[in-house]
């Protein structure tokens, strides 16, 4: 390759960050590595060959052949199926089915090398119900002999192509059932009507999910809170937060809240992330809180109970023992903030006064930091869910961050000592917003709010957990994964004659190149396109050869490129 030339054609990003979704279909790579899975050649009627070495990875790198490839039927220009995953084969166990949109399929990558002696236009196909297949030609063409990556993303809108064709279908209806993944070559010139025999080789055969083993993810953890706190009224510790430890208990009692004592946890960010880059900036991957439960008693229940079975009286039973240990975010009131509330920020005054026959305070929804669930999308105060206008009809189940679990069985009695691993639901869109948003405040905030049922003269049957100010308890901690935009994996340009070859580190293989020619989204040729690309791979880095297709989904030397993590 020539040394680097100036190019019209740009980098501007190397990181997008986006939603994380469930899936019901798996990620999985078919290497072949002891037999051909049954996968077919031609028309379907035999297996492939199965070949010990001489894969992708070289020495000892297993792949499947068909050797038994004749044009004698065919015409230049046609494109005969060479290769048949099928699920009624039983080819990879048929873990490649299913509906690719709602599963969040975003590529299709394969290993491809074929022996014709001249470079060959490969064809892949998708296909399900009779008539819905897609066949896709990339406009780079496979050298003979050599092994190539093709990455090829599940797209309405992708460059990089010379043809595709949806046959009788369209896109959401080819893909939102797939069972049939093949792989064939185009006729080369002067090949239509021969005899001889060919080969089509095919190893790594995989689809890619969204949200998967990404790149980017940079850790942090805190071995204990910056602040903690029994948020309890009758909280007698002088300073507030100078205390061992903080009991989670409920009461009906209407004058307090159903969440009557909670447990505020926050931890300082500031030394580690970089902060005040935008909350659109930050993709939380992974957040667990590990909280020790060094006190009082408990029965472990690793899922959420509905709010009927909390109202007393009640007709409504627990399907299950125990209550589980719920954890939230946290809310604020009265202009406070993680950071000027520390762990010894006032608890308010009740502002009203019970003239009927408790001559009491009403302690209800004034606390200035509270367990912040959602209802509906929407942020709210989840202190009084069970009962929040004290009718016993108008309760709900919050969305809760996360639930404690424990290596205990369901039902069993919570031994003191015991720590929960709370893995916060980084899926949730509300809730990913709310810890972006923490990043970028440099602080990361939670409230313990369990339902254990307790009352002034039964203070048992409740959890207490362990502060960072015991002398003999376990603080909570806390391990974070997190990506910046900006810190993916870097594009690099090269170009030689009229080839232009775009580079990247390994770190981002599993980044989706994009590209666009206008980098204004409002903009009718400002979409971000995914490319379909050949890739080569090295010890360090990816290449790909930009396709040269002169018609409307060229890669052009006026366009934009990124790397793009689905």
């Amino acid at each position: 390759m020539s040394a680097k030339k100036s190019v019209r054609l740009a980098v501007i990003a190397t990181l997008c960050l986006s939603g994380i979704s469930s899936f019901a279909q798996i990620e999985f790579t078919e290497t072949f590595t002891s037999n051909v899975a049954n996968w077919r050649a031609n028309s379907g009627g035999s297996n492939m060959t199965w070949v010990a070495s001489g894969g992708p990875g070289g020495t000892n790198d297993a792949y499947a052949s068909n050797p038994h490839i004749s044009f004698a039927g065919n015409t230049d220009g046609q494109y005969p199926v060479i290769v048949r995953g099928h699920v009624g084969y039983g080819s990879s166990g048929g873990v490649f089915a299913g509906n690719w949109l709602t599963s969040g399929v975003y590529a299709l990558t394969v290993d491809l090398r074929h022996n014709l002696g001249v470079p060959a236009t490969v064809v892949i196909r998708t296909a399900g119900n009779p008539g819905l297949g897609t066949a896709i030609f990339p406009d780079t063409q496979l050298a003979s002999d050599t092994w190539g990556r093709y990455v090829l993303p599940i797209s309405a809108d992708i460059a990089g192509y010379a043809v595709r064709s949806y046959e009788a279908g369209s896109f959401s209806a080819n893909f939102a059932f797939v069972d049939k993944l093949q792989f064939g070559l185009v006729v080369p010139p002067g090949f239509g009507g021969s005899t001889n025999l060919y080969t089509l080789d095919v190893d790594n055969v995989g689809i890619r999910l969204s949200g998967t083993n990404g790149w980017g993810g940079e850790t942090f953890s805190a071995a204990s809170p910056t602040y903690d706190r029994w948020m309890y009224q009758f909280n007698m510790s002088s300073p507030a937060g100078n205390r061992p430890d903080a009991g989670t208990f409920m009461t009906d009692d209407n004058r307090f809240d159903y969440r009557d004592a909670q447990a505020y946890f926050a931890f300082s960010l500031t030394n580690d992330i970089p902060t005040g880059l935008g909350a659109e900036n930050y993709e939380v991957l992974s957040c667990r809180v590990n909280i020790t439960m060094g006190g009082g008693e408990a029965v472990y229940d690793d899922t959420q109970d509905g709010w009927e079975t909390y109202l007393y009286p009640t007709n409504f039973v627990d399907s299950d023992s125990g209550r589980p240990m719920e954890l939230f975010g946290a809310g604020w009131r009265n202009g406070f903030t993680p950071w000027t509330f520390g762990e010894d920020g006032a608890y308010p005054v009740p502002p009203l006064w019970d003239w009927g026959n408790t001559n009491a305070y009403v302690w209800k929804n004034i606390r200035n930091v509270y367990a912040l669930g959602y209802k509906d999308g929407q942020p709210v105060d989840v202190s009084n869910s069970i009962d929040p206008d004290n009718t016993g009809t108008n309760g709900y189940d919050p969305v809760v961050f996360a639930i404690g679990k424990t290596d205990l069985t369901p039902g069993d009695s919570v031994p003191q000592g015991t720590t929960f691993a709370f893995d916060i639901d980084t899926a949730n869109t509300n809730i990913q917003a709310y810890l972006a948003n923490s990043l970028n405040d440099g602080i990361v905030s939670f409230v313990l709010a369990s339902l254990h049922f307790s009352t002034q003269t039964n203070q048992t049957g409740y959890p207490i957990w362990d502060q960072k100010e015991s002398v003999v308890g376990t603080p909570a901690s806390l391990e974070l994964t997190y990506r910046v935009a900006g810190s993916g994996p870097q594009l690099d340009i090269e170009q030689s004659g009229d080839v232009q070859v775009v580079r990247w580190p390994l770190s981002g293989a599993r980044g989706l190149l994009e590209a666009t020619k206008n980098l204004d989204p409002a903009a009718t040729n400002g979409v971000w396109q995914p490319v379909f690309v050949q890739v080569t791979t090295n010890d360090t880095h990816i290449e790909a050869v930009l396709p040269k297709h002169t018609g409307t989904n060229d890669i052009g030397n006026t366009w934009f490129l990124r790397l793009r993590q689905p």
